[in-house]
């Protein structure tokens, strides 16, 4: 047997070169900091949104209170860390792991829940309390007394006009809050509230292979946070958007404006910028004045000009579009006296989703025969399962 040399060994039988282990995204820092913003928006957003009655700090699908986070984050944290110490800088995958933290975090504490549930529940009884009606009704509901505050009262009336919900408003003369009152219809609500989240994950599960990797639709919202948290070029302490001088005009040019119109609300000598109009007095006459309330008043939101530039051009078009053409619509019935009442247009829009349903349906059809397969254990040998749970637990539990 010929015995082969050293030089031919390295060049007919390479050595395999080990690949490099994939960095973790899920690590003790990347917790503790997601951690520590979680409560920073938590704690600070009631406090500033109905003590102090500021601008909402969660109030859209953008949170202020996450978006000034992540910028700090990236900018006076991690810039820094990029540029010198490289070694410690957080990666994308650790932002991106806290920026879903911030997010989850943001349904708490305003818009997504509190800003909403407790009012209502007091609201609901107040009014009880002031039309004898509306308690009518209310008793007849027979709600159950385990979602409501505790008090001692039972009729709807008299709840009303307890202590726990009439100081829910007002400031209580001894200062006293009934935090003990709230303890049972949070832990009942709290429950509700953690299976309708559960139902949304599985769902998501379940229709992820399905739009991101089969129909690879662009989600707008989700690029925006990408491009925030984009790993820099080696060398570079910032991103190619953070090094981009058009960002940087827009952000100025945006901020300045609103922070005159901040101002302008303590000071008149500061000149106010308008950002909304309002049309009506031009479109006062027939048949301009049956066109909706919308379109001949609205105001400018930079936050929607940003996320359109995401969207592709054919889906924002056709939302400005439809939305004009409803209005010919509008004039249409108005000038001929047709009827079209709100109701009308609800039933439209309903019919509208169930096309909509039904192309979602067809166009995926595949994958979810296949998930049928699967919750039924007749799933094909080799066919692709899920990355995070079995498609027929997920369905099961959904």
């Amino acid at each position: 047997m010929e015995k082969r040399s050293p030089q031919n060994m390295s060049v007919s039988d390479p050595s395999p070169v080990p690949s490099e282990p994939t960095p973790r995204a899920v690590t003790l820092r990347s917790i503790l900091i997601g951690l520590a913003g979680v409560v920073f928006i938590c704690g600070l957003a009631p406090y500033n949104d109905f003590a102090v009655a500021n601008t909402y700090m969660v109030g859209n699908f953008l949170p202020i209170a996450l978006v000034l986070l992540v910028l700090t984050l990236v900018l006076l944290v991690n810039g820094p860390l990029r540029k010198f110490v490289p070694h410690l800088a957080i990666r994308e995958a650790e932002l991106a792991v806290i920026v879903v933290m911030l997010l989850v975090s943001c349904s708490l504490p305003s818009s997504g829940l509190m800003r909403y549930l407790p009012s209502s529940i007091v609201g609901l009884y107040t009014r009880a309390a002031e039309s004898p009606d509306d308690a009518k009704l209310i008793a007849d509901a027979n709600i159950p007394a385990w979602l409501l505050p505790d008090t001692t009262a039972t009729a709807p009336a008299e709840i009303g006009n307890s202590s726990v919900f009439k100081y829910f408003r007002d400031r209580s003369p001894d200062g006293v809050i009934p935090w003990g009152a709230w303890i049972r219809p949070l832990a009942a609500w709290g429950i509700f509230v953690a299976l309708l989240w559960g139902t949304m994950l599985f769902l998501c599960i379940l229709v992820r292979k399905q739009w991101v990797e089969n129909e690879r639709l662009a989600f707008p919202l989700a690029t925006i946070y990408s491009s925030l948290i984009e790993s820099p070029a080696p060398g570079q302490a910032l991103n190619q958007l953070f090094r981009s001088v058009g960002f940087w005009i827009a952000a100025a040019t945006v901020f300045g404006l609103h922070s005159m119109n901040a101002l302008n609300a303590y000071s008149p000598l500061v000149p106010a910028v308008p950002l909304d109009y309002d049309a009506g007095g031009l479109f006062a006459d027939e048949p301009w004045v049956f066109t909706s309330w919308g379109f001949k008043a609205s105001a400018i939101y930079f936050c929607i000009i940003g996320i359109a530039f995401f969207l592709q051009t054919k889906v924002a078009f056709s939302l400005w579009a439809y939305f004009v053409i409803m209005q010919v619509a509008e004039v249409l019935f108005g000038t001929y006296q047709v009827n079209f009442t709100e109701q009308m247009k609800n039933e439209q829009t309903f019919g509208g989703l169930i096309i909509y349903a039904a192309v979602i349906i067809w166009i995926g059809r595949h994958h979810w025969w296949m998930i049928l397969r699967h919750m039924v254990g007749a799933g094909r040998s080799g066919e692709d399962e899920s990355r995070y749970l079995p498609y027929g637990f997920t369905a099961w539990a959904t």
